[in-house]
């Protein structure tokens, strides 16, 4: 079973435009149009029609190891304007949607946040402490 731990590690952020939304693993990110979708499209710019019911076109999921995103869309995603079906998703990767050009764009951030540093870790009890050998103790130089 996954950690608070290890579901931090494995977060998403994704920007689409200047809004950033953060994911963690545990169900998929439904990308699209209408009510219901994680992140909406509709807030990235203003589609020609909006389509009269829900449409998904991206599905983000985390498969255990890694986020990969799967196309649903009927024009495709794009990456460096090839279209693919599924992409594997990396630190700094972006995404277009339907159109390679003029089409809604998905950044990812997939490295993990940084974390304060915790507390220095208290002596082990029950262990002398052993003298640094690169230390000199007085008896250990010669005066002249």
């Amino acid at each position: 079973m996954p950690t608070e731990a290890s579901a931090l590690a494995a977060s998403l952020t994704v920007w689409a435009g200047p809004t950033r939304y953060v994911f963690t693993p545990g169900r998929d990110v439904v990308v699209g149009y209408g009510p219901g979708c994680d992140l909406p499209l509709e807030r990235l710019g203003n589609p020609p029609q909006p389509p009269p019911a829900p449409r998904v076109d991206v599905i983000l999921r985390f498969t255990g190891t890694q986020w990969v995103a799967i196309d649903l869309s009927r024009r495709g995603i794009f990456v460096n304007g090839s279209r693919v079906p599924t992409v594997e998703i990396r630190d700094g990767l972006g995404i277009t949607i339907e159109d390679p050009q003029r089409g809604p764009r998905l950044a990812f951030q997939t490295a993990p946040a940084a974390t304060p540093p915790g507390p220095p870790a208290a002596p082990q009890p029950g262990r002398p402490n052993e003298p640094d050998p690169r230390i000199p103790t007085p008896g250990s130089y010669t005066h002249l």
